[in-house]
């Protein structure tokens, strides 16, 4: 049991990290091209993909409170690479 909890746990870190991944690149993408169009597909784009990510976590049988901590960490982490290397 404690063995597939880490996994799960690591296979939830590799998807909170992937998406941190891609939000940096399509912040990249916006400084670069400040295209509008773009901008509305990012934001689709990345709501599509966090809407995803929390269904599979919640048919992985991640619990809210797990969740929880694994979504502020990601935000707090793309706040902290945004402004180190966007501002």
């Amino acid at each position: 049991m404690k063995g597939s909890k880490g996994i799960r746990y690591l296979l939830m870190a590799m998807g909170h990290g992937g998406l941190l991944l891609l939000g940096l690149a399509l912040m990249r993408f916006v400084v670069i091209f400040d295209d509008q169009l773009g901008n509305g597909l990012i934001l689709f784009g990345l709501l599509f993909v966090g809407s995803y990510l929390g269904y599979m976590e919640k048919e992985a049988g991640i619990t809210r409170k797990e969740s929880a901590i694994g979504t502020l960490g990601l935000i707090a982490a793309f706040l902290i690479l945004t402004m180190y290397f966007y501002v």
